[in-house]
């Protein structure tokens, strides 16, 4: 399937922020939280919008146990991504950053957001 100028725009984005979609699709595309108002600001600007977002926790060694429910080895650095039973309905950058703070705190780990990205149907992830 042949991508859209503003798909390939996209996927550059994420690349450039280190964002690792889950499966093929464009939900729950794990961001490192550095990276989440940078990551906001451009897929915003490409009119792509934010519909929910998930928790993953980031386990830094292949040898550690995740909290969460498992998932995906992270492309961009070693160790890989723990799915947090949790999903959010959008509600902007600073909910996100409290939520975040807030579960930091109570969980005591490395946690990164899953957004949810607002796309046609047919549209793949493509590496």
């Amino acid at each position: 399937m042949r991508q859209s100028e503003t798909q390939r725009r996209l996927d550059a984005i994420l690349a450039r922020h280190g964002v690792q979609p889950v499966g093929s699709g464009y939900i729950d595309c794990i961001c490192p939280p550095e990276e989440a108002k940078a990551l906001l600001e451009e897929v915003q600007s490409a009119g792509i919008s934010v519909s929910d977002y998930s928790l993953w926790q980031y386990v830094p060694s292949p040898e550690e146990t995740g909290r969460g429910m498992g998932g995906p080895c992270c492309r961009y650095w070693a160790g890989w991504y723990s799915e947090m039973d949790v999903l959010r309905s959008w509600q902007g950058v600073a909910e996100l950053e409290t939520f975040l703070n807030t579960a930091k705190e109570r969980l005591q780990c490395a946690l990164s957001p899953g957004f949810w990205l607002t796309v046609p149907e047919p549209w793949q992830y493509l590496p």
